[in-house]
């Protein structure tokens, strides 16, 4: 914009403005104060001149009524005084002229006042002759008697005691002063017709006195000239007092007032100005140098400063100016720095994108399709697979919140996934195992950032579906067999629940497991889908979702995926999601409910009777009487213990064969299974037994067991089976002993002479265990090494049936286990891989040693999980 576009010409100055602003504010404030003001003082004026004209007009009544009640009383007493003594004391009344006195009608006596005559100019006979045209019969109380020259107050009055009648001339000089002693008012009396009765009267108010009806008012009247007029009508003498004001005269100070206001407003309008001009210049400088400063900034000069030094609202205008050009100056800085942070962003959504495998996989025996939608520019969703020959192991995480910081915690989890790929396949064929390292990377975090994780192992060789949760909403499955028309063919993978990744040093997640026959297709997701809302305010929900996952049930997995999406955000609208969104559905395309039929077919009629009566439901299809190579199954074998130990050396993934003669055949494969699915300590085991538990160093330590064992109570039990247990427990504990330690010394203990001890170190040790139970009696060992392994077993086994011979070969199991599992009715394994192998040997109660020597001995391996 360029500065000619800035300006304009200045038509109104702001120092005409201000003038003109001031000069209007103080007519106005003026006008409104004079007329307030005046307002108020006439209102209080007016009160005041009315109360002041009928205070006036209540004295002048007062003054004349008192003096004709006087000179009234003044007649009384001269009525009763003798006549020879009237004379005299009519001779001190000042303004009395004469009197008469009259009897039945006639004149008896006359005094008059020669001095108060002769005061008015008249002689006593010249007098006589004018008040004689007065007829005294007229007389009734009282009246005003004028000839041309002068006017007299006549009373007339009458004793009925004596019958006198006194009728008194006085002159009116009094009730003259009366009059002129109320200057300000024109004051006169009225007769009750109206007729004037004493006074100057310039305009007869009678009708309008009338009108009012009240014996004493104060109104306003005439409305040429207003006057303001009190009245008192007297009801003793029947006479109406009047006193009378020019309403102009009345109200002349306001004009006053009024006056003296307009010459005051304009001294103020003159200086306020002159004080106007010179303020407009304090105001209109700094202005004009915010206004150059305007310019420079459209210039893009941000440097420049407004100098203005007042302390008010323009000079906090100016620093809010000069900050601003600051403010601007830093804004470009950070705008280049958000444009840059912006390509950096751009760039970490483009690696995540890298993270995510593609939308669409076609997997050997799997189709994976999958939809991912961030919040934000970078979101906290993640998923991965990895797939095998032998299994496909799927995770999905969820990190708290989303943007940058969530992205590189899935960044994290990506990572930990490709580690694991590139190590042991035993670990990320096991989903606890992948949850706890996915945990221990992310403890770095300290628990600032979290994640929630499910991951599932579709393990095609077990024939199960593997999972462990780590806080995250369990994922929808559904079967092969489905109806259309229901509406729960999904179901949740529900399970253990672990805390979520990052939470905790150690997870201890758990592992659930359901057969692989069971699950056509598994829907994972994260809880952006149920929880972003519409224009309502409305969560789309589980009820929502899972209507949707009804009606597209028989879709191919890439039209399932894509339905379900456009499902979700056709509910959202044009309202944004407020989290990732994540979905991940596999589809099982091969596997099939074959090998669950296999094991299901029982050739031996009177054994599947057995177990159909009396095996739990779950455990049936688990059971089988062909050799099948599937470490889910257990083999009902009939065989003898030699073709067996060949059955398992043939097939590696047998580790549970039950002899078909066996006492307890269905407790023990139920027993079996559910350690198989629990891991159950060495108690929970062997259940309700007494234990009686020993440690073992060197070879010397065997005679305490032996004791032990010639203590035991073998009541109900054939003739000798101590020491059967003494041979087991001695060949048992001599192969521990010998492949115990680590390197170097393993090798020297392995092939010492067995005429020589071990021994062993403060920190080393083997544990020994004699549980003593109501139908068996077992004996446990456990060595710290974990070297003792199922092919080690089997191998050992197999040789040393075939051989009956030692092996001399480090690391070997010799003739001991060979002993150990004839004598054995259940061989029992429990390793921990390179912590500890645990061989429980089981005599079961029998009184016939015929019976003992027949049981088909059962075998048992069962290898604990690694703890990541």
């Amino acid at each position: 914009m360029s500065e000619a576009f800035l300006s304009r010409r200045v038509v109104f100055p702001l120092k005409i403005k201000l003038v003109v602003i001031m000069a209007a504010l103080l007519v106005s404030s003026i006008s409104l104060y004079a007329i307030f003001a005046l307002n108020l003082f006439e209102k209080d004026k007016s009160a005041y001149i009315y109360g002041n004209s009928s205070e006036a007009n209540l004295s002048f009544n007062n003054r004349v009524s008192n003096y004709l009640s006087s000179t009234f009383d003044k007649l009384q007493i001269l009525s009763y005084m003798p006549i020879e003594k009237v004379g005299d004391i009519l001779g001190n009344y000042q303004d009395v002229l004469h009197l008469d006195i009259y009897k039945d009608g006639e004149q008896k006596s006359s005094f008059y006042n020669q001095s108060q005559i002769e005061n008015l100019g008249h002689s006593v006979e010249e007098y006589k002759r004018i008040v004689g045209s007065l007829n005294i019969q007229d007389i009734n109380g009282f009246i005003i008697f004028k000839d041309q020259l002068e006017s007299y107050l006549v009373l007339k009055y009458f004793n009925k005691e004596n019958s006198l009648n006194l009728v008194m001339f006085l002159r009116t000089n009094y009730l003259e002063s009366i009059l002129s002693s109320f200057s300000q008012y024109d004051s006169y009396i009225l007769n009750p017709d109206g007729t004037a009765f004493f006074g100057d009267i310039s305009k007869n108010y009678f009708d309008e006195i009338k009108e009012k009806s009240l014996k004493e008012a104060t109104i306003e009247v005439d409305t040429v000239e207003p006057k303001i007029l009190s009245y008192i009508i007297d009801a003793k003498f029947k006479l109406i007092f009047i006193s009378e004001i020019s309403k102009k005269e009345a109200y002349k100070v306001n004009e006053y007032l009024l006056g003296k206001s307009k010459i005051f407003g304009l001294v103020l309008l003159s200086l306020s100005g002159f004080i106007a001009l010179l303020f407009s210049r304090s105001l209109t400088s700094p202005l004009e140098k915010l206004y150059d400063l305007t310019l420079s900034i459209s210039k893009g000069e941000f440097t420049k400063k407004a100098e203005i030094s007042s302390r008010d609202e323009i000079g906090a205008l100016g620093d809010s100016f000069n900050y601003m050009s600051e403010e601007i100056l830093r804004y470009m800085d950070e705008m280049k720095e958000k444009a840059r942070l912006e390509n950096e962003i751009e760039t970490a959504k483009y690696v995540q994108s890298t993270y995510f495998p593609n939308e669409n996989l076609g997997l050997n025996s799997f189709n994976i399709s999958s939809f991912y939608k961030p919040a934000s520019e970078c979101g906290g969703d993640w998923w991965g697979y990895y797939e095998s020959d032998k299994f496909l192991t799927v995770v999905i995480t969820d990190a708290t919140g989303h943007g940058v910081p969530a992205a590189l915690l899935t960044a994290t989890a990506h990572c930990c996934l490709e580690n694991l790929k590139q190590g042991d396949e035993s670990i990320i064929r096991s989903p606890e195992k992948v949850l706890e390292f996915m945990n221990r990377s992310i403890q770095c975090l300290e628990g600032k950032m979290l994640m929630t994780a499910f991951c599932c192992v579709f393990d095609k060789e077990r024939g199960e579906v593997l999972y462990s949760n780590a806080s995250h909403n369990p994922p929808l499955y559904r079967g092969f067999d489905y109806d259309v028309n229901a509406k729960n063919n999904f179901k949740p993978l529900l399970g253990s629940n672990g805390p979520r990744l990052g939470h905790k040093g150690f997870g201890d997640y758990k592992v659930d497991s359901i057969d692989i026959s069971e699950v056509e297709r598994v829907l994972l997701f994260t809880d952006g889908i149920l929880e972003s809302k519409n224009s309502e305010d409305r969560d789309y929900g589980q009820r929502r979702f899972l209507k949707s996952l009804n009606a597209n049930i028989a879709e191919a997995n890439d039209v399932f995926r894509d339905n379900i999406v456009s499902g979700a955000f056709d509910f959202y609208g044009d309202i944004p999601i407020d989290d990732d969104v994540t979905i991940v559905s596999v589809k099982s395309e091969d596997i099939k409910k074959e090998e669950a039929t296999k094991s299901g077919n029982i050739d031996d009629s009177e054994l599947k009777t057995l177990l159909n009566k009396n095996l739990k439901e779950e455990c049936k299809k688990y059971v089988t009487d062909k050799v099948i190579n599937d470490s889910r199954f257990v083999f009902i074998s009939s065989r003898e213990d030699c073709e067996n130990i060949s059955i398992l050396k043939e097939n590696e993934s047998i580790n549970h064969l039950v002899g078909r003669n066996s006492p307890h055949l269905v407790h023990e494969i139920q027993h079996n299974i559910e350690n198989y699915k629990e891991s159950l300590s060495l108690g929970e085991y062997l259940g309700e037994a007494h234990f009686h538990n020993t440690t073992v160093r060197e070879k010397s330590d065997f005679e305490k067991i032996n004791n032990l064992l010639g203590t035991l109570d073998a009541d109900g039990y054939f003739e000798s089976p101590i020491d059967y247990l003494k041979i087991i427990s001695n060949e048992l504990l001599t192969n521990a002993l010998y492949h115990s330690g680590k390197g170097s010394v393993f090798n020297e203990r392995s092939e010492m002479d067995r005429q020589s001890s071990p021994l062993l170190g403060e920190d080393e040790h083997i544990d020994y265990s004699l549980a003593v139970g109501r139908e068996f009696i077992a004996i446990c060992v456990i060595d710290f090494t974990g070297r003792l392994d199922r092919e080690v077993i089997v191998s050992n086994l197999e040789r040393s049936f075939r051989e009956r011979e030692h092996q001399n070969k480090n690391g070997g199991a010799g003739l001991g286990l060979f002993l150990a599992f004839s004598y054995s009715n259940q061989f029992i394994v429990r390793r921990r891989p390179g912590v500890s192998t645990e061989v429980i040997c089981i005599i079961e109660k029998n009184k016939r040693f015929k019976t003992y020597k027949e049981r088909i001995t059962s075998f048992h391996y069962f290898e604990e999980q690694e703890k990541v």
